[in-house]
């Protein structure tokens, strides 16, 4: 079987879908939620690109990120 090798995400694609989060969220008010999967369908990106961006945005202290009922809660961080 041939084993095709992992492409690493490029960093403009998820810089592009951290813009998007951002905007996203402060569009809605400041808080969403959502599973990563119908977030990324949201901003129009993966899964994998989508959960990698709002780790990023949230290690950078711009948004909060906590376990809900119906998937995470995205919020903005009160620095943002």
């Amino acid at each position: 079987a041939n084993v095709v090798p992992m492409q690493p995400v490029r960093a403009a694609s998820r810089n592009e879908a951290a813009d998007r989060l951002l905007r996203l969220v402060r569009e809605r008010g400041g808080q969403i939620e959502g599973s990563v999967r119908s977030l990324a369908c949201a901003i129009g990106t993966t899964a994998t690109t989508m959960h990698g961006a709002a780790g990023e945005l949230a290690h950078a202290g711009l948004l909060v990120i906590e376990a809900g009922r119906n998937g995470s809660v995205y919020r903005l961080a009160k620095s943002a």
